[in-house]
C-alpha cells in the first residue's frame, strides 16, 4: 500500500509539475504576442506611387535638395530591373552632389549587377566624378578615355562636365573651357547652360592661367571662349 501510494504521489507531482511549465509557456506566448503586434507584409509600390516619389525626387534634384538622394533610393528599392538600375545612378549622382561619396560608391556598386551599356557608361561617368571629388583628375579622365561611342546625350554631358573640371584640375584650362563649351551643344535648357558657363568661369577663377595675369592675353582667351561656343551652336 505504501509503495501505491508513493507512485500516486509522484505520478501526481509529475503532472503538476507539467502543468505548471506549461501555463507558463503559454504566458510567455501570451505576452510575446502582446508585444509584439503581428507584422503586415510589404507590398509592392502601385505605380501611381511610383510616379509620385520619381516627381518630387526629379524635383528636389533640381534645386540641389540633399533628400533626392534618399528619394531616388526608396524608388530603388521599390522597383526592379533596368528601372531600379536607374533610381540607384540618381540617387548616386545626388549623392556625389553633397559630398556623400560612401553612399554614392554603394548605390553605384549596387548599380553595377544588371546594368545595360548604356547604364554601364553612366556609372562609369559617376564614378569618375567620385575620382575628381577625390583630387585625382587624371584618373577621371582615364576613367572617361573607356566610354566609347554610341552614347546617350545625358552620359556625353556629364562625361563632358567631367573631363572639363578634370583638365582646369590639371592645369590645362584651354583644353578645359574646349570641352565645356563644345558640352552645351548637348544642353537643351537656359538652366543647364547658364550652370555650364558657371563651371568655366569657376574653373578660369579657381585656376587661372599664369598668361591671364596680362589683360591682353586674358582677352584673347575670353575671345576663344566665345569663338568656340559659335562654333559648337553651329555644328
Amino acid at each position: 500500500m505504501d509503495s501505491f501510494m508513493i507512485a500516486i504521489q509522484s505520478t501526481s507531482a509529475l503532472r503538476i509539475g507539467a502543468t505548471r511549465t506549461l501555463v507558463l509557456l503559454l504566458l510567455a506566448s501570451l505576452a510575446a504576442c502582446i508585444s509584439s503586434p503581428p507584422q503586415q507584409a510589404t507590398r509592392p509600390a502601385s505605380a501611381s506611387q511610383i510616379q509620385s516619389l520619381e516627381a518630387r525626387a526629379r524635383a528636389a534634384a533640381k534645386i540641389g535638395d540633399p533628400t533626392a538622394a534618399e528619394l531616388y533610393a526608396q524608388l530603388a528599392a521599390s522597383t526592379t530591373g533596368t528601372q531600379r538600375i536607374d533610381y540607384l545612378i540618381e540617387s548616386a549622382r545626388a549623392s556625389i552632389a553633397h559630398g556623400d561619396t560612401q553612399v554614392a560608391r554603394r548605390r553605384l556598386n549596387d548599380a553595377k549587377n544588371g546594368a545595360n551599356r548604356d547604364q554601364q557608361q553612366a556609372i562609369t561617368v559617376q564614378s569618375a566624378r567620385l575620382e575628381l571629388g577625390d583630387r585625382k583628375p587624371q584618373a577621371a579622365l582615364d576613367m572617361l578615355a573607356t566610354l566609347q561611342q554610341p552614347m546617350t546625350v545625358p552620359v556625353q554631358s556629364d562625361a563632358a562636365a567631367v573631363r572639363g573640371q578634370a583638365l582646369f584640375e590639371l592645369g590645362r584650362p584651354t583644353d578645359a573651357v574646349r570641352a565645356l563649351v563644345e558640352r552645351e551643344v548637348w544642353l537643351d535648357d537656359s538652366a543647364s547652360i547658364l550652370a555650364n558657363q558657371r563651371l568655366i568661369w569657376d574653373g578660369l577663377r579657381q585656376h587661372p592661367p599664369a598668361a591671364v595675369v596680362h589683360a591682353g592675353l586674358r582677352h584673347q582667351l575670353l575671345g576663344a571662349v566665345a569663338g568656340e561656343k559659335n562654333r559648337a551652336y553651329e555644328q
